[in-house]
């Protein structure tokens, strides 16, 4: 994971981690697309990409 995307809702600042392809889609967009296997992963913990990869992705992917 190379890009973070942060945005705002009502319950405060989350995370979105995700790659070039991903950063492109919610920018064209403006939405945040499921996973193939429907889901979309956001957090409200700030992590350098070594950690996403361990704490996010290879736990729910």
């Amino acid at each position: 994971m190379e890009k973070t995307v942060y945005f705002h809702t009502e319950w405060g600042c989350c995370i979105h981690y995700t790659d070039s392809i991903g950063l492109e889609n919610i920018m064209r967009i403006g939405v945040l697309e499921s996973y193939v296997k429907g889901k979309v992963y956001i957090t409200d913990i700030l992590m350098i990409p070594k950690d996403v990869m361990a704490n996010i992705i290879r736990i729910y992917l």
